[in-house]
């Protein structure tokens, strides 16, 4: 492995360990298997991870396999984003996040993106939620036992 992949890996490995906290706020957002649109603060209740994944990310398929360990205790609400409603609606089915995880799959609007301060074209993204407070963040490829440690 050169020095300068080396570094990247690093470097996505310290911004993955980021620590904030916000509030929720009610958002809309829509569902992108249908017309229907919930409440982001709603979706927020009880503990889970919010998943922003695009359209084309080779690390987002790693990601999805690595929520295998966290069982069916905590919400999995996936959000994508980068692409119009039907490259999304594909990227959700290419990745299995409703078949494999039951996971509730939406497309994220500019208002949402906003709130959670989405970095334009980095994905994957988790953010850990606990009654409606983002508790961690997390940026790149992220492992179970690191999303395990955060609840």
């Amino acid at each position: 492995m050169t020095s300068a992949i080396k570094v990247h890996i690093l470097s996505l490995t310290l911004i993955g360990l980021s620590l904030y906290s916000f509030s929720i706020e009610a958002q809309s957002v829509a569902e992108l298997s249908g017309n229907s649109t919930q409440n982001i603060k709603e979706l927020s209740k009880g503990s889970g991870i919010f998943f922003f994944f695009k359209p084309e990310c080779p690390a987002c398929k790693q990601q999805v396999s690595e929520f295998n360990c966290l069982g069916n205790s905590l919400s999995l609400i996936a959000m994508g984003f980068g692409g119009v409603k039907l490259s999304l609606w594909r990227e959700a089915q290419k990745l299995n996040l409703k078949k494999v995880f039951g996971a509730r799959v939406y497309q994220a609007n500019q208002e949402v993106l906003s709130n959670f301060k989405i970095e334009r074209g980095l994905s994957p993204q988790m953010f850990v939620f606990r009654d409606g407070e983002v508790i961690k963040h997390f940026l790149g490829l992220t492992s179970c036992d690191q999303l395990k440690r955060s609840f």
